[in-house]
């Protein structure tokens, strides 16, 4: 059942990724180990030694971005007393960190979720370090298609995750540059929920098919567009 319909486009994209998305149902690691244990919260791995994100307990996920937000608010509240960057900045700062924390807040965060929040904190560090260049290198959680855990475990995300990460990375970029409104970032996140809940649904049989990845990007790419359209770079 249809979830969303934003228009058509990225055919070639979905014929693309049909053969990623078909091989996995969700993100993945790799581990030495081989064990199987069929139980919702508890680590999954194949032969070929393969863990899917998606089996593992979303505790663990809340508890990376919550350290993680709590690390970051900690230096600019620390830099902001040192003088090393103005109350503005801060202010901006913060204010999507509180709403990290506010989306952060249930043990029974989404993996979608997940992903896009800790997409949102790695954007906000490295924008933190640019502002003082003095601050520790920052260590994203998310990687490519790679995202770290707290314990350091090291998962592979799949290609609709990334695809999902990186929009959200451009929306939140652009809020903070101010060419995006708080209320058009929160319409366009939730875009980017409702698709990310229809392609939870797709997967929850084991694959997305062919038909149902060019619909998930097919509406990536409208909310790309949109996200250009009301941050003024279109391009005419």
């Amino acid at each position: 059942m249809r979830i969303s319909n934003f228009g058509f486009s990225s055919v070639v994209a979905a014929a693309l990724i049909y053969s990623a998305l078909t091989s996995a149902n969700a993100d993945s690691v790799t581990t030495t180990t081989t064990t199987t244990v069929d139980q919702p919260g508890t680590v999954v791995t194949s032969p070929s030694g393969t863990v899917y994100l998606r089996t593992a307990s979303p505790t663990v996920l809340v508890k990376t971005i919550e350290t993680r937000r709590a690390n970051i608010a900690k230096q600019i509240d620390d830099a902001c007393a040192r003088g090393d960057i103005t109350d503005k900045q801060a202010a901006a700062l913060q204010r999507e960190l509180k709403r990290i924390a506010a989306e952060s807040s249930s043990t029974e965060i989404t993996y979608p979720a997940a992903v896009m929040l800790a997409q949102d904190l790695d954007l906000i560090g490295t924008q933190y370090r640019t502002v003082v260049t003095t601050a520790p290198v920052y260590v994203p959680i998310i990687e490519g298609s790679h995202f770290t855990v707290v314990d350091g475990q090291v998962l592979e995300l799949d290609d609709l995750s990334v695809r999902r990460a990186s929009l959200e990375t451009r929306i939140t970029k652009d809020l903070l540059r101010g060419r995006l409104t708080d209320a058009q970032a929160a319409d366009l996140r939730a875009k980017l929920s409702i698709i990310g809940a229809e392609a939870a649904a797709y997967q929850a049989d084991g694959s997305a098919d062919f038909k149902e990845a060019r619909r998930l990007y097919t509406d990536f790419d409208k909310v790309a567009s949109q996200i250009d359209r009301m941050a003024g770079k279109e391009i005419n």
